[in-house]
């Protein structure tokens, strides 16, 4: 299953995808002490509190005391973050055991995941600023015990 959009915001600060359960979040610093800078992919059901679910190494209040985390390959990963006025390609593929953020072709991020991980049925994209969302595509395969229970 995989969504991909292409978005560009005037002012960036959080995308969250969520397929079916799996979720996505990526933060831009806009330079306020409770917002942060990174990705990070958690599985759960329940999005109502998002400032709950990131890790406080991707919080500003961290990346400030500990510079060094932003340098070096992996950072460059971890710690990816959307710029103003640009436009990404950005696509979340979620398989059997693991999630991957791609931005532009290129692979971000991505996590193990449990196969059987949390149920939810919803498909969504959440964000706080507003953007321009162009070119949405989902892709996967409908669930057949789903289908099934529709069509009776």
């Amino acid at each position: 299953m995989s969504i991909s959009f292409r978005v560009r915001w005037k002012s960036p600060l959080v995308l969250v995808v969520s397929l079916c359960g799996t979720n996505l979040v990526v933060l831009s610093d806009n330079g306020r002490k409770e917002n942060g800078r990174g990705v990070h992919i958690w599985q759960s059901a329940d999005l109502t509190r998002l400032d709950r679910v990131v890790p406080d190494v991707l919080r500003k209040t961290f990346l400030d005391l500990n510079p060094d985390v932003l340098k070096g390959d992996g950072a460059n990963r971890r710690y990816f973050q959307f710029e103003a006025d640009r436009w990404y390609l950005v696509r979340f593929e979620k398989k059997e055991r693991r999630a991957a953020l791609y931005v532009s072709d290129r692979l971000v991020y991505e996590r193990d995941i449990k196969p059987r991980g949390a149920k939810a049925r919803e498909i969504q994209i959440i964000t706080y600023t507003p953007c321009e969302i162009d070119d949405l595509r989902l892709v996967g395969t409908v669930d057949s015990e789903w289908y099934h229970r529709r069509i009776k």
